[in-house]
């Protein structure tokens, strides 16, 4: 007869304790029914972040809880959103789509990229590995306007083969394969 009496008394205080929890909740729903109900995740795996200190143009200033959700009144103009190890993100009312904001780690973020180099000159690495006879034979190459070269080049292109072009040819050679095939 104890132990019926004292699993009842434990019964109740448990239903106490669930209507409790039931009735915040309901508090907390009808505490953000005038305003907009919005939740803060990592962006890669989509898990609530806690601890994120939100503000607003309009003085509006809360930490999110354990699951990430926080209230906003209507008439915001910006939302600035900070989070240890998260980079910074601000939100204009028209970027914020769904009731979902992601905030990226700072892992995957750079902030700069320097690089360092210097132009290499590439005549002075050729130079430095020639010996007398090429540097002669360099010497001796006409340099400049050369007549003779644009005449035998424009006759090529005036008397040269009339067939196809190279692309024309390796376009044919190709369709003759997919033929065959």
């Amino acid at each position: 007869m104890e132990a019926q009496t004292y699993h009842t008394g434990i019964a109740l205080t448990l239903l106490t304790l669930l209507l409790a929890v039931v009735e915040s909740h309901a508090e907390e729903a009808d505490s953000c029914s005038h305003q907009r109900q919005l939740v803060v995740v990592d962006m890669e795996t989509g898990v609530p972040l806690r601890n994120v200190e939100v503000s607003t143009d309009d003085g509006q200033h809360m930490r999110t809880p354990w699951n990430g959700v926080f209230c906003l009144r209507n008439g915001y103009k910006r939302v600035d959103l900070a989070c240890p190890n998260y980079q910074s993100r601000y939100l204009f009312p028209d970027e914020v789509k769904g009731d979902t904001i992601g905030l990226l780690p700072n892992l995957n973020a750079l902030r700069e990229v320097i690089v360092y180099g210097h132009r290499r000159d590439k005549t002075a690495a050729i130079n430095a590995h020639l010996n007398k006879v090429d540097a002669q034979l360099m010497q001796k190459i006409p340099v400049g306007f050369n007549p003779l070269a644009l005449v035998g080049w424009a006759i090529g292109k005036i008397v040269g083969p009339k067939g196809p072009s190279k692309a024309e040819r390796q376009r044919q050679k190709q369709q003759a394969l997919l033929d065959n095939y």
